[in-house]
Order: C-alpha cells, then sequence, then structure tokens
C-alpha cells in the first residue's frame, strides 16, 4: 500500500518513477498461471511481458543483464502486444508487497524524522 501512495505522489507531482529491478520477482512470478496466460497471449517471455507491463504503467525501466542474448530479448517489447487494459488490471492483483532491495524499507520512515 505505501508503494502504490509513493507511487501516487510522484505522478501527482510529475516525479519519475523508476522500477529498481524489475526483473527481481520473476522466480516468485514464474508460478503464476494467471502470468504465464497473459505473456502467451501477448506473445512474451514472461521477462518481457514484466518489461512491458512497467513500460506500459509509464515507468523508467532498465533490466540489468550481462547476457547479449536476454539483452536483445529484453529490448524486443516494442512493437508487439500491448497488454490490454483488463490483464493490465489483473496482472496487478498478482504484487505481493515484493521488496527487491532493502533501501524500500526506508520508504516507512516518517517524513517529519527525515528533514
Amino acid at each position: 500500500l505505501l508503494l502504490l501512495q509513493t507511487i501516487k505522489y510522484l505522478k501527482e507531482n510529475k516525479i519519475a518513477v523508476m522500477g529498481y529491478c524489475p526483473l527481481g520477482r520473476l522466480k516468485r512470478l514464474n508460478s503464476s498461471s494467471l502470468v504465464d496466460d497473459v505473456a502467451k497471449k501477448c506473445n512474451l517471455t514472461v521477462p518481457q511481458l514484466a518489461i512491458r507491463w512497467s513500460v506500459q504503467k509509464g515507468y523508467i525501466t532498465i533490466p540489468k543483464s550481462s547476457n547479449e542474448n536476454r539483452i536483445k530479448e529484453n529490448s524486443n517489447i516494442f512493437g508487439k502486444c500491448i497488454i490490454p487494459k483488463h490483464m493490465m488490471e489483473e496482472l496487478e492483483k498478482v504484487d505481493e508487497g515484493f521488496e527487491a532491495s532493502n533501501s524500500v524499507k526506508s520508504m516507512n520512515i516518517p517524513w517529519e524524522d527525515v528533514k
């Protein structure tokens, strides 16, 4: 919930949202039949689907890879399926609150304590 509030605040204030480690939770998502189904319908791999979802949400998305083939695959999301709105909404329900970095915990510090 806090992450959604943060994203809302950033968008309202025209601050770019960047997803840290956008493929970090894929191991957890690979067990989701919904993710598999949407990826197949969109003719995308699961990592491509995650990247495409982020881009469609308007997030800055920079997946890390040192593997040339994965870099090419990850960038091959344009000109393919645009994920339909109803599928985007279904994918958002898969959110488990997974935090790919301990730095996310600092979002719980009250602003008054940071000033």
